[in-house]
């Protein structure tokens, strides 16, 4: 059976499937914490083993209906039948995750699980955002301020959350046929001084898998010189576009 196997845009050589597998060399066994923005299908789920953790968050409670939904996807009841911590957020992702770190090692009470007790959430060694892939994208969640949360949620050298970080990565999805994300990401890497990294993945048809556009920010050194050589020459015919909460426009990175 190919249950276990990562379809679509989360293949073994996609720079999330990369990224995850990194860590999961590099960290002891039942300890890689993953979080991501976005659930889709929860397909990233198939990477977790027995004592991992994933949350996701995920604003429409729809997909969340769907996904837990045995008839038609079985990644997190795999996930959490293999002894991984498989968790759910419930609303808008940024504001979870500051509410989350305001509270500390709270967790939300917002949680959805289809069993078993919720756990889950910063800090973490990957944090995935795959949310931007339609036609119209959640602009909040790619401005200089949604990162400074995000890099707050990183895993440090430490073990704990914090922004100055050195172990920890943010994979962004920018696989998108309207929008032309790579200046917007490429602008925040500069903005927060962060190794990038463009790994595309070629299309895989007879198995599933879709040809994607990730980009990796980190300031792991490890991750970076593992990875290098599977990345894109970095992109320097367009100028970086720096989005805020104050300031934004797609009609700046339309294809």
């Amino acid at each position: 059976m190919r249950r276990r196997e990562p379809t679509t845009y989360y293949a073994h050589h996609s720079g999330v499937g990369r990224a995850i597998e990194f860590y999961r060399r590099q960290l002891p066994a039942g300890t890689f914490r993953l979080g991501a923005v976005g659930l889709g299908a929860g397909t990233v789920a198939a990477y977790l083993e027995a004592g991992d953790s994933v949350t996701f968050y995920e604003i429409n409670p729809a997909v969340i209906e769907i996904a837990q939904n045995t008839k038609w996807f079985t990644y997190l009841s795999d996930c959490r039948h293999r002894g991984a911590h498989c968790a759910i957020r419930l609303g808008d992702a940024r504001l979870s995750l500051q509410r989350e770190l305001a509270a500390g090692s709270k967790r939300g009470a917002e949680t959805v699980t289809a069993s078993g007790q919720a756990q889950g959430g910063p800090p973490f060694h990957l944090l995935v955002l795959d949310a931007f892939t339609g036609d119209s994208i959640p602009v909040h969640l790619l401005t200089a301020e949604a990162f400074e949360t995000y890099l707050a949620c990183l895993t440090t050298a430490s073990g704990a959350a914090g922004k100055v970080d050195s172990r920890g990565a943010i994979a962004v999805h920018i696989s998108n046929r309207c929008l032309d994300l790579e200046p917007v990401v490429r602008a925040l890497a500069l903005r927060f001084k962060l190794s990038s990294l463009n790994i595309n993945a070629a299309a895989d048809l007879d198995n599933d898998i879709q040809y994607s556009e990730w980009i990796l920010l980190t300031n792991n050194e490890a991750l970076v010189r593992e990875l290098s050589p599977s990345a894109a020459p970095p992109e320097t015919t367009k100028r970086p576009v720096v989005w805020t909460d104050a300031r934004s426009s797609i009609f700046e990175i339309l294809r």
